[in-house]
């Protein structure tokens, strides 16, 4: 950037959800299935850590980045909802949030082979599969240190308003 004189910031995003965030790894698909089905679907291993970020939070980070000249030549990972959570604690969370019980359904990477050739998309989850193997966690403390104004919703308040959010849109 600085040798090509351009004036730009990077924005990294952890999986990204929220209301209207349709084609993520928990979106539409995952939310679907267990506001429908009772089914909790998680891609890889329910036991590891993981990232969220809420949309709006990442929204509203990139515009602060966009408008402040302090940003220009740096990279920034945009806000992670805290604690990070392991799949398991994300369907407890739903089940509190729903209240009802889940069925937890592991889509491995066994499973995912098998299934590409129904489900092209799949072919190309296979290849971040690492993400959701082994814990990958992702930390905002740069952006929220340098921009202390920056909102990081609670992962609870998250999951409750895309929840919300889902089942309207299932009632229309």
């Amino acid at each position: 950037m600085k040798n090509q004189g351009l004036k730009a910031v990077i924005a990294r995003c952890a999986d990204f959800y929220g209301p209207g965030i349709t084609n993520s790894v928990i979106g539409e698909r995952f939310f679907s299935q267990i506001l429908k089905s009772h089914t909790f679907e998680w891609l890889g291993n329910s036991h590891v850590l993981h990232s969220f970020s809420y949309v709006d939070d990442a929204v509203e980070a990139i515009i602060v980045l966009a408008e402040s000249p302090n940003s220009t030549g740096k990279t920034y990972h945009l806000p992670v909802a805290n604690p990070d959570m392991t799949g398991d604690q994300l369907k407890n969370l739903i089940e509190k949030i729903t209240n009802q019980p889940l069925k937890l359904s592991l889509l491995t990477r066994n499973i995912t082979y098998l299934l590409q050739f129904f489900a092209p998309l799949l072919s190309q989850v296979r290849e971040m599969m690492y993400q959701n193997e082994y814990s990958y966690v992702v930390s905002s403390k740069k952006i929220e240190r340098d921009f202390p104004n920056i909102v990081v919703t609670p992962l609870a308040d998250g999951v409750q308003k895309t929840v919300d959010w889902y089942q309207s849109k299932l009632q229309k």
